[in-house]
């Protein structure tokens, strides 16, 4: 049984999960078992958050994103 069993077979997606507060739920959701999105600009720390997590038995992917103010 884990931790958060409602998270369980769920996918997340997380963003800022490079790194911080981000990081730090990306690992806590991996332990209840859930699949993982790390969303974040940083690819090194992103891509490093990955491999902990996979090293650990879970699931994750990185995708690179970039946000930006949409302005007229």
């Amino acid at each position: 049984m884990t931790i958060y069993p409602v998270l369980e077979n769920k996918v997340a997606i997380i963003t800022g999960a490079a790194m911080g507060m981000g990081k730090a739920t990306a690992l806590i959701f991996a332990e209840a078992k859930a699949k993982i999105m790390i969303a974040d600009l940083n690819e090194e720390k992103g891509n490093e958050t990955v491999e902990e997590i996979k090293k650990n038995g879970g699931e994750a992917i990185f995708l690179k994103l970039i946000f930006q103010t949409l302005t007229r």
